[in-house]
């Protein structure tokens, strides 16, 4: 599944600065409450990141948390790539990229790919949760980055 949005005011790395910080994915991303940077490494010439990240998800009205590790290496300047381990071999694999805005140069437009995988029993489940987070997410997006 992919996601865009228009960011005003922002250059491509500023953009990608800003999402490869998934600290900053707490009130951009409606479900997840914090993540924890545990370690940041050097790994063939790029820059990873390793997060302990904590969502809140639901279940009819079955409220539970989920605390999972991510990577985040950056690839090139105005491009990244997150890794989600959860759990029950559930797994997301994302790349988010800026580039400049044609109809407006001085901003840009950030787009995501999310593919995720898990098991036959819940890949209904996982993939309607991570549709419905990352549209909220796209929508609060220019807010909260062209801020």
């Amino acid at each position: 599944m992919s996601f865009s949005a228009r960011v005003p005011g922002v250059t491509p790395v500023a953009a990608i600065d800003w999402q490869a910080d998934l600290g900053n994915t707490v009130g951009l991303q409606p479900l997840i409450e914090s993540a924890e940077l545990t370690g940041s490494e050097l790994v063939g010439g790029r820059q990873r990141t390793s997060w302990r990240v904590t969502e809140r998800l639901h279940f009819w009205r079955l409220g539970y948390r989920i605390h999972f590790d991510s990577q985040v290496t950056r690839v090139a300047a105005d491009r990244l790539v997150i890794q989600v381990r959860a759990t029950a071999g559930t797994r997301l694999d994302v790349v988010v990229w800026a580039k400049v805005d044609p109809q407006d140069p001085s901003g840009v437009i950030v787009t995501e790919h999310l593919t995720a995988t898990a098991p036959a029993l819940t890949i209904r489940y996982v993939a309607a949760q991570a549709r419905a987070a990352h549209t909220e997410a796209f929508r609060r997006l220019p807010s909260l980055l062209g801020a």
